[in-house]
C-alpha cells in the first residue's frame, strides 16, 4: 500500500503544482495585457493630442500647411503602436512586457508643428510706415486702405515681398 499511497500523494503534488503554475501564468498574461494596453491608451492621448493641434492650426492659423508635419507626427505615433504590437506578441508564450512609448518625443514634435504654425503665421508685430506702392489686403483677400488694428492684414510690398502682420 505504501507505494500507492507515494503516487497518490505524487500526483496529488503535481496537480497543486500545476494549479499554481496555471495561476502564475494567467496573471502574467493578465499583468502584460494590463502593461499593453496602458500602451494603447498612451498612444490614443496622444492621436487626441495631435487632433486637438491640427484644430488649433486650423483655427489660428488657417493658413498654415500642416501635412507634413501631421503625416511624420501620424507615422511616429504608428510606430509606437507597431512597437507595442510587437512587444505584446514577443510576450504571448513567455516573458514580461517591458514596453515603453516614447510620447516625449511625439509631444515634442507636435509642439514644433504649434510653434512653427505660431510663427509661420504671423511674420512681425506692425509698426512702420508703408510705402506708397504697397499694397495691403485682409486674410480673405480684400484689399484695404489701410492695415485694420487689432487683425492679421497680408502686405505685398513695392518689391515683392509678402509679409503677414499684426496690427496693434
Amino acid at each position: 500500500m505504501a507505494p500507492v499511497a507515494g503516487i497518490r500523494t505524487a500526483i496529488e503534488k503535481l496537480i497543486t503544482d500545476a494549479k499554481a503554475a496555471q495561476k502564475d501564468e494567467e496573471a502574467r498574461q493578465a499583468a502584460n495585457l494590463e502593461a499593453y494596453e496602458a500602451d494603447l491608451a498612451i498612444i490614443e492621448a496622444l492621436e487626441k493630442e495631435l487632433d486637438e493641434a491640427i484644430e488649433t492650426v486650423k483655427k489660428d492659423w488657417p493658413t498654415y500647411n500642416y501635412a507634413s508635419d501631421k503625416d511624420a507626427i501620424e507615422d511616429a505615433i504608428e510606430a509606437q503602436r507597431a512597437q507595442a504590437d510587437a512587444a505584446y506578441a514577443a510576450v504571448a508564450d513567455e516573458g514580461t512586457y517591458t514596453n515603453t512609448v516614447n510620447a516625449t518625443a511625439i509631444r515634442e514634435m507636435i509642439e514644433k508643428m504649434l510653434t512653427d504654425a505660431r510663427e509661420a503665421g504671423i511674420t512681425l508685430i506692425y509698426s512702420e510706415e508703408l510705402d506708397a506702392n504697397d499694397k495691403i489686403y485682409n486674410l480673405q483677400g480684400v484689399q484695404l486702405a489701410e492695415p485694420v488694428k487689432g487683425q492679421i492684414n497680408v502686405i505685398v510690398r513695392a518689391n515683392s515681398i509678402t509679409e503677414k502682420v499684426y496690427v496693434k
